[in-house]
């Protein structure tokens, strides 16, 4: 339900209770609002049904009601308070500056308040009260700012604008924190919610919900010396295959390419590195015969380095059919200009060289799809460099485009491989804004793969993006640990050679032990990549998001949780255990939670990994060595005693968008224990036949605690001989915590 009311001063203001929980507040000269820059390119949903909310108006005071909240505007002075069960949350005013001062938001804030979000950028904490920060996509300062800010008192903003804005967390004002946006168009969102979890749930229900990878997509990718040609590729492949690592992509950097870093739509392979002779340079009719052909036929997938320095707000505008009108840069106020923008070796670009008229950026890549390419990377130039001279073909000024480009053009490729090849697109970019998530994953650019990049994943986290990796730090036993436990693993040699033969042995062991341990557990890792389809929690969980009552979470750098029941130290031999029993995954010692300890790590190890007592691990072999293969319709369920447990175990297709339509198998696992020591599974399976393959399988459950064997009961009836389930045989396995043996 939306109201629009004149204040004192004369200016007007919209109130619209998007959600109960939501509500959006836009200030203007007169009544009409239109369409903002995310609306308008579909980065913002406010498709919903309408609120039941209540209007009532005083001399004084414009309060709004929705559900258990209540909106009270102060007409004279703007001030807006929000109350929950009649209970302040928040206060806060907004203002729209006369001439070019832009627009802001004053929000008024507690001593022992804590603020988080704010997306990847380059940071030192995950608490951000204290420090002033820039929303401008940046190379190695912001990779991916995101203007939505949580507070652990419930409630949120999001400041909806595609301009810079900057946001003042306490430092100018301890008591206060300042936004402003270089926007004359004051429009912001505040988000109210019970935690954390609430609020990054509301945030990605406006700015849509994390896509899904393909399955393979959640394995690991290698990235080829840029220097390599095609029979380096294939010896590549081989390597793989016969040192029996698991990998499903190789990529090719910029050496791909006959021109180096071609931005133009008129790019092509280097005839030398990837020879085919003139009458069969048509790769689309011989790609059985090329290189590409051949990697398919061993299960890998091809990826491509991409620069773009494109207009692909001409192919919005064609979607869409608006314009739009040209801005003038305000001047900023508060200390913000002295933040530190240091542009290396993306410095501005000058007059745009590359367009074509009335052609998408994803039509060129067409010939590559067809010629058997299935994943591309975008390489941060040209889209993180400024461009201040371009007009879009829009009407938008760099200013007003340049922080949600990336974003766009996930979106556009996103929809256009989907309506090309009914698949889902690998579109990995390297910057990102508002709504990234919803469309294509990232990876943390050109930062390399150490602790400065965990916290810029976690930051994504907090902010509902999910399908988040780094380059490998191969080279390193903690690199390879941590490189290893994300959603998805890439390692790029670009001008390096990061080839796992050529470590030595004892970082080779290393690199093959982590690589087999992703894959076992990428039907855990997929399984939260549903969930966060669901409800945007990420994959990996910052301490704080998961024990949100626990002060000692509140600014943990160096762990974090891959879904509900892994936690990951990295680059630390301190990890603080939440409350509960934990149990170290190397060596099956038992920890008491709430506590610190300083950890030692097996020698072969790269990090600490704990699993919660009572967890649930879906598992493949590890003897997989591609989500493709055959072997993964063999499934291990590790429970670890100690405590009841609890799993959601999603299976599909992997490649298709029958998800959206509600095709996948959902299985609901618990397991308990009675005083007699009798466990008890109950196994709940709906839509089996959209698990991705036909037939029976068998479902190995591993109970890792003592060894020793106890009676199980599944769905009631005490296991024998015979098969359990409708769809296939259950087998139970009795091991020891830290002897990683798989149930046979």
């Amino acid at each position: 339900m939306e109201y629009i009311k004149q204040l004192d001063c004369g200016d007007y203001i919209q109130i619209t209770a998007v959600q109960p929980d939501i509500f959006r507040f836009r200030l203007g000269k007169d009544t009409r609002f239109e369409p903002s820059s995310t609306e308008r390119f579909g980065v913002l949903n406010l498709d919903f049904d309408p609120v039941l909310s209540l209007l009532q108006e005083t001399n004084d005071e414009i309060i709004v009601t929705a559900g258990d909240n209540r909106i009270c505007l102060n007409r004279s002075t703007c001030e807006i308070m929000v109350f929950r069960n009649d209970e302040i949350v928040t206060q806060f005013t907004p203002y729209c500056a006369v001439g070019q001062c832009g627009n802001g938001l004053n929000i008024n804030i507690e001593d022992d308040e804590k603020f988080y979000g704010l997306g990847y950028r380059h940071a030192k904490h995950l608490q951000l009260r204290g420090a002033s920060y820039r929303n401008h996509v940046a190379y190695g300062q912001s990779y991916g700012p995101i203007p939505f800010l949580m507070s652990s008192k419930g409630w949120a903003v999001y400041y909806n604008t595609t301009f810079d804005s900057y946001f003042d967390v306490g430092n100018t004002d301890e008591d206060k924190i300042h936004i402003w946006s270089e926007n004359a168009d004051f429009d912001a969102f505040i988000l109210l919610g019970n935690s954390y979890r609430d609020l990054i749930g509301r945030f990605t229900e406006i700015t849509g919900r994390p896509a899904l990878m393909p399955l393979w997509g959640y394995g690991f990718m290698f990235i080829c010396n840029e220097k390599e040609n095609q029979f380096d590729i294939l010896n590549d492949a081989d390597k793989f295959m016969t040192h029996k690592i698991p990998c499903d992509m190789l990529g090719l950097e910029p050496g791909w390419m006959s021109k180096y870093y071609d931005d133009s739509l008129d790019k092509d392979w280097n005839s030398e590195k990837f020879y085919m002779p003139w009458w069969s340079e048509d790769r689309t009719l011989f790609k059985d015969v090329t290189f590409i052909g051949a990697l398919k036929r061993y299960g890998f997938k091809l990826s491509l380095w991409l620069c773009c320095d494109y207009d692909i707000y001409a192919e919005e505008m064609r979607r869409n059919r608006h314009t739009e009108s040209a801005n003038v840069l305000p001047e900023k106020p508060y200390d913000f200009g002295k933040l530190d923008f240091d542009t290396k070796a993306h410095g501005p670009r000058y007059m745009d060289q590359s367009q074509k008229k009335d052609v998408s950026w994803f039509d060129h890549l067409k010939k590559f799809i067809d010629s058997g390419v299935e994943a591309f990377k975008q390489d941060p130039a040209y889209v993180v460099n400024d461009h201040p001279d371009r007009l879009y073909a829009n009407g938008m000024t760099d200013a007003e485009a340049h922080n949600i480009y990336s974003t766009v053009l996930a979106k556009q490729v996103h929809e256009s491989y989907k309506d090309y090849t009914g698949m889902r697109s690998m579109y990995f970019l390297g910057t990102a804004y508002t709504g990234i998530q919803r469309w294509e994953p990232t990876w943390t650019c050109d930062s390399g793969g150490r602790d400065d990049v965990l916290i810029g994943i976690l930051q994504y986290g907090l902010c509902g993006h999910m399908n988040v990796t780094c380059d490998m730090d191969v080279h390193n036993i903690d690199g390879i640990h941590f490189g290893f436990l994300l959603p998805w693993s890439l390692a790029n040699s670009w001008a390096s050679i990061e080839h796992p033969w050529w470590l030595g042995k004892e970082l080779y062991d290393v690199f093959v032990y982590y690589a087999k341990l992703h894959y076992s557990l990428i039907p855990y890792i997929y399984s939260y990549a549903f969930e966060g389809h669901f409800s945007g929690m990420p994959i990996v969980r910052s301490m704080n998001l998961m024990y949100e009552k626990d002060e000692n979470c509140d600014d943990l750098t160096h762990q974090y949780m891959l879904g509900d029941s892994l936690l990951v130290g990295a680059f630390t031999d301190r990890v603080y255990l939440p409350e509960g029993q934990w149990i170290d995954y190397w060596t099956g010692e038992l920890y008491q939670g709430a506590e610190q300890i300083d950890y030692v790590c097996p020698k072969d190890k790269g990090g600490a990994l704990f699993v919660k007592s009572g967890a649930i691990l879906p598992r493949w072999k590890t003897d997989v060595l591609s989500a493709q293969s055959k072997n993964s319709r063999e499934l291990i369920i590790e429970y670890y005693e100690g405590a009841a447990g609890r799993f959601t175990l999603y299976e599909d297709d992997g490649i298709s968008y029958g998800y959206e339509q509600d095709q996948y198998a959902k299985t609901d696992i618990v397991i308990t224990v009675a005083e007699n020591e009798q466990i008890h599974i109950d196994f709940t399976q709906n839509n089996a036949e959209y698990c991705g393959f036909d037939g029976a399988r068998t479902i190995c459950f591993a109970i890792k605690g003592d060894g020793k064997e106890k009676p199980v009961f599944f769905n009631g009836t005490q296991l024998s001989d015979t098969p359990a389930y409708q769809r296939g045989t259950v087998r139970v396995t009795f091991l020891e915590r830290g002897i990683n043996q798989e149930a046979v």
